[in-house]
């Protein structure tokens, strides 16, 4: 095709403009109302999920340490020191193990063994800074606690929790608003009968040194900060770092926010998020963060006034470039870029005008040359990989379909055999073999297409073919039969004498071929089979095989054509036809019910075997039900009125031997 020179009109372009500009304009600047809030958003989602997370880290850590002091207790209640302390009354043993775990875990303020009076029998000697412990409290009385009463009510594995305490003996260590919390586990006798208590103790403010681990400050200014809550919304403890500083260490409550955000005592307003300890014993408390507001807008503002000068710069740029754009390229590119989105089989593309004589015309140029070699191959596969075949796999190219890709459907299935094959090609050489069959099948394949028919294989002297049309592919399989056998008939007259090889070697003129076909209709799997290398179609299951069963009993029954019952039960169209019995065959538990189409050429024979229908059932139904003498008689009626009938035939042999037709397995049937 000639190439053509442009002549764009300004006032399109001007109008393409008018157009463009406004939008892109509107878009930029949705764009960056959008982009403003959903950033603000996420990064203040960001900020909640961060919140959560440190407080579950938090309160994972503080699980950790709580459950560690329940095994401790449980471990130490169960081992000899405490009760050989509180049995001897020797408390060094025990106080060396206190000390040592005191130093180990370095966490515990106090570690006690105390009687069943709660007289204190041994303690730790040291505290986990090094510092004396509180050996001194040797020998006086846990009696007067106010939960010492409790602890007789305990079953004898059972611990019993403190959660916020100021013990006697522990108060002259503690600081004024310092509490601690403690597990203690009954100390058992070789009888397991309870003789003392073994006591851990943890201070408040060991709580506060893990809580610092969220702690940030920033000139004198808390920017973030965690506490630990009570169920009763109570402050249990503090970062250690702000324990002494106000307003923080003031802060005895914290109650739960729907908003999310919390007004500090200074006026300063703080997200928040929170977490529940999952302690073994169930400690009632939760982890609660926060984390100052203008840090979390801080990011937000920065970043919307950056965002406005990119928008603005981006918005002029942009603009600029689609001024150069819509007048050198766009056209054209969007034209090509149209054709390919429209194609998705080169054979339906249309060769594009080429318009112009630079890159872009070039491009075109080798488009149209690429999708026509394309389509040319499309061209020449589908003789080898028919569109209908892909359509049943729901693929509309070869290039879509995989290894073992499969579907299930129900068609009626063909089977072709040339009879006699063997024996005719043994005097033929190879090549007058694949002339011979090349032109046969040139002859009886179109047949089948003509039919809505696909040939899945050929079999070397015979095919394989299946029917798809849902409500009607047992009427195109019948009539395609019947179309098979006149062409067959027309074949032979024609090639009589011509350039395909004889039919018999040393005869003037060739004899004619005779074929069997059968036909059955059920649900078969159609798809691909082979290794990644190799890939074919094709169809299997039992129909198939049966089909071939059946196509294999037109020689032994003596009929061109035999259908299996449930073709002639689907088929809508009036074919000649008669019920030639029930065969059983190998490999199927049930007999095949199976039917002669009448497909002879001649059609005097085909008004016989119409003519005698009734007779032949009548002889067919005594022979079932082993009248054989009865259905010999009419068998031979039949054959008298016609003797090319060789069905009728075939059952007369039968009758004479007088076997029943379903005691066992007929032989050439099989």
């Amino acid at each position: 095709m000639a190439n053509q020179n442009p002549k764009y009109n300004s006032k399109l372009f001007y109008r393409v403009l008018s157009y463009l500009v406004p939008t892109v304009v509107i878009a930029f600047l949705s764009i960056w109302l959008v982009s403003s809030s959903t950033l603000e958003t996420q990064i203040r989602e960001r900020v909640t999920r961060g919140l959560k997370l440190s407080a579950t880290g938090l309160a994972t850590t503080l699980d950790a340490t709580l459950n560690d002091m329940l095994s401790d207790a449980a471990t130490t209640s169960r081992l000899y020191l405490p009760q050989e302390a509180i049995e001897s009354g020797d408390p060094k043993n025990f106080q060396w193990y206190a000390d040592e775990l005191v130093s180990k875990k370095n966490r515990y303020l106090a570690i006690v063994v105390s009687d069943s009076s709660g007289k204190i029998i041994g303690t730790n000697t040291v505290n986990r800074q090094g510092q004396p412990g509180f050996a001194d409290n040797l020998g006086q009385s846990i009696s007067g606690e106010p939960w010492f009463q409790k602890i007789s009510q305990l079953e004898q594995n059972e611990a019993f929790i403190l959660t916020r305490e100021r013990p006697a003996m522990l108060t002259p260590t503690l600081d004024e608003a310092e509490y601690v919390t403690g597990v203690i586990y009954p100390v058992l006798d070789i009888l397991d009968e309870p003789i003392g208590l073994v006591s851990f103790f943890i201070s408040h403010k060991y709580f506060g040194e893990i809580l610092d681990q969220f702690t940030v400050t920033h000139r004198g200014v808390v920017e973030s900060f965690a506490l630990l809550k009570s169920a009763d919304n109570g402050i249990l403890a503090r970062p250690a770092t702000l324990s002494d500083q106000q307003p923080w260490k003031s802060i005895d409550t914290l109650e739960p926010q729907s908003s999310g955000q919390w007004l500090a005592p200074n006026e300063l307003n703080f997200f928040m998020n929170d977490a529940e300890l999952h302690t073994q014993a169930k400690w009632p408390w939760t982890i609660v963060t926060l984390k100052l507001d203008t840090i979390v807008n801080a990011p937000i503002t920065a970043v919307s006034q950056k965002l406005i000068i990119l928008f603005f710069c981006t918005l002029m740029v942009t603009l600029a470039i689609i001024f150069w754009i819509v007048h050198q390229l766009i056209k054209p590119i969007e034209e090509l870029t149209r054709s390919i989105s429209r194609m998705k089989r080169a054979a339906d593309f249309k060769p594009l005008q080429i318009s112009r004589n630079d890159e872009i015309g070039k491009l075109t140029h080798s488009f149209n040359t690429m999708t026509s070699t394309v389509a040319d191959y499309e061209e020449h596969l589908e003789r080898f990989v028919p569109k209908k075949s892909l359509a049943l796999l729901g693929s509309e190219s070869v290039l879509e379909v995989e290894l073992g890709q499969q579907a299930e459907k129900e068609l009626a299935v063909l089977f072709l055999d040339i009879r006699g094959f063997t024996a005719l090609v043994e005097s033929m050489t190879p090549a007058d073999t694949f002339s011979l069959l090349n032109s046969f099948l040139s002859a009886i394949g179109p047949v089948v297409t003509r039919h809505h028919g696909i040939i899945d294989k050929y079999l070397g002297d015979g095919l394989l073919a299946y029917f798809y049309r849902d409500e009607s592919s047992c009427d195109d399989a019948i009539d395609c039969s019947i179309e098979m056998m006149q062409k067959l008939e027309e074949y032979n007259q024609t090639n009589r004498h011509g350039s395909v090889p004889d039919f018999r070697a040393g005869e003037n003129t060739r004899q004619p071929l005779e074929v069997g076909i059968g036909v059955h209709s059920g649900k078969v799997v159609f798809g691909t089979i082979g290794h990644e290398d190799r890939v074919d179609f094709t169809i299997l299951g039992d129909t198939v095989n049966t089909t071939s069963r059946i196509e294999t009993l037109t020689k032994n029954l003596g009929a061109s054509l035999i259908v299996h019952e449930s073709v002639i039960q689907k088929s809508t169209a009036k074919h000649a036809n008669r019920y030639i019995g029930a065969v059983q065959v190998k490999g199927k538990l049930e007999p095949l019910r199976l039917w002669e189409v009448f497909s002879e050429s001649d059609p005097l024979i085909r008004q016989k075997k119409q003519e005698t229908v009734k007779e032949f059932s009548e002889a067919l139904e005594c022979f079932e039900n082993d009248n054989k003498q009865e259905a010999f008689s009419r068998f031979e009626s039949v054959v008298q009125q016609n003797p090319d009938d060789k069905v009728a035939q075939y059952y007369m042999n039968w009758c004479r031997v007088n076997r029943a037709p379903h005691a066992y397995s007929r032989k050439e049937d099989v």
